[in-house]
């Protein structure tokens, strides 16, 4: 290849590697991105078991979903869908919600559910089309605000700006709550104050949604369940980083009854620090919690007798997962590299695709296949400086690396462990049993092995 060829190969290699929320990704058939087992560890299949989990539930219930970001969650949910419809003769229906709320915004019960009602609306609509129902939930909500709460009230007390229900005829709620935030504190204000007849209004219609797909799909028992995803992207930063991981457990822990839904089984992704954050929290949800871990990259704690040592088969399933986007891929590297590149991800896709991504960028002057790692040593260190430690993190890590568990030793801490979950710092694994480690990339930096 001449230069121009060899940078529109790689370019065509780079561009099959986007970021999990890239848009394309999303709109790529299942077959063509999935690697089979991916995530199964010791037999034991985690969306397999979800699954089987929702068929023998006869009435109603929630479950939890987690894992980190870049872990694959959306590709497994998409599974998850497929195996319902399929195998066990479901309606499923999956939500992003990216779509309907604000990441760095802090929740409430209240606007989370009419959101949710709302995605679901939705996507009713585009499966089955207008026809099929008389009235979007947006409808139903503005119907609700202007005609059981008292809005300009509410929000005047709450020193926000009045809100009248002149004005909220006006409003596109739907957008309004994905980026406005003071909107969304009013309507938070609003439905906190109205909070049990909301609840019901919001089963009310999610029922009636039911009942239509039950005759469209001529079955009056068909089980009908909502996968929601991209809720565990939400995260705060800086000085408001407390107050939104706060929400995020109040949200969760002290509502799983308002959550869960009369006719139709939900199944919400949650940020992996929330098990953290409110311990127990599953055993709330009559469903429990579905952890989706990190690729097992390496053999777990128990199988170390010197030091990290590699676990083959995780390693093939993450060569696969290149193999299947651009089957050329050995015009670029070998066996090996891409094995050492996917130890440095500890088995998290997207740290697994930036880095390959960094090399591909770093190749476009050099002879083709790459002879040594400096390029891969190039875009490690890249990485590595993007992710500056603290003191105090080292320490923990430390702590973490040594002992495998999650290394909290104060209840005050608990914010900043979810900082290092959300940050990818820490990944976490369950190999037949849940433990936790640091990102590999970062262990020069902390003086261990």
């Amino acid at each position: 290849m001449n230069q121009k060829e060899q940078s529109e190969f790689l370019k065509r290699f780079h561009n099959s590697l986007p970021p999990e929320d890239d848009a394309e990704v999303r709109s790529k058939s299942f077959s063509e991105r999935y690697v089979k087992d991916l995530h199964t560890s010791e037999g034991r299949d985690p969306i397999g078991e979800l699954a089987q989990s929702i068929s023998f539930q006869d009435s109603a219930a929630s479950f939890l979903f987690t894992g980190h970001r870049g872990v694959g969650k959306t590709t497994e949910l998409k599974r998850l869908a497929r195996l319902l419809e399929d195998d066990f003769g479901c309606t499923a229906i999956l939500v992003d919600m990216l779509g309907y709320v604000q990441e760095a915004e802090p929740i409430t019960v209240g606007d989370l559910l009419a959101s949710l009602v709302g995605a679901f609306s939705d996507q009713f609509e585009l499966r089955y089309g207008t026809d099929a129902r008389a009235e979007s939930y947006w409808e139903r909500l503005r119907n609700f605000l202007v005609s059981e709460v008292q809005i300009d009230t509410v929000t005047a007390s709450a020193g926000l700006p009045a809100l009248s229900k002149e004005q909220l005829g006006k409003v596109d709620i739907k957008l309004a709550l994905k980026t406005n935030p003071t909107f969304k504190q009013q309507l938070q204000k609003a439905l906190d104050g109205s909070l049990e007849k909301f609840v019901r209004q919001a089963r009310q219609y999610v029922d009636d949604v039911v009942g239509q797909i039950r005759l469209i799909e001529g079955d009056s028992a068909r089980k009908v369940v909502l996968l929601v995803d991209s809720l565990e992207k939400l995260r705060g930063s800086g000085e408001r980083a407390r107050e939104m991981y706060e929400s995020i457990r109040a949200t969760f822990d002290g509502n799983a009854a308002n959550l869960r839904l009369n006719t139709i089984h939900v199944v919400y992704s949650v940020p992996p620090f929330l098990p953290i954050l409110a311990a127990g929290v599953a055993n709330a949800y009559g469903g429990g919690l579905c952890g989706l871990p990190q690729v097992k990259v390496f053999r777990t704690p128990d199988e170390m007798n010197r030091g990290r040592q590699p676990h083959q088969p995780g390693l093939d399933q993450l060569r696969n997962v290149v193999e299947r986007r651009f089957p050329e891929w050995k015009k670029v590297f070998s066996e090996t590299q891409l094995n050492r590149l996917a130890m440095n991800s500890g088995g998290n896709l997207r740290i697994y695709f930036a880095l390959v991504r960094r090399v591909l960028v770093k190749a476009a002057r050099v002879p083709l296949p790459l002879a040594g790692d400096t390029l891969l040593e190039y875009a490690e260190n890249d990485m590595r400086a993007e992710m500056p430690l603290s003191e105090e993190d080292r320490t923990w890590l430390r702590r973490i690396v040594e002992t495998h568990g999650m290394g909290l030793d104060r209840e005050e801490n608990v914010v900043t462990l979810a900082r290092l979950f959300d940050g990818h710092l820490v990944l976490d694994y369950r190999n037949g049993k849940p433990w936790y480690d640091v990102l590999p990339l970062l262990h020069p930096l902390l003086g261990g092995r």
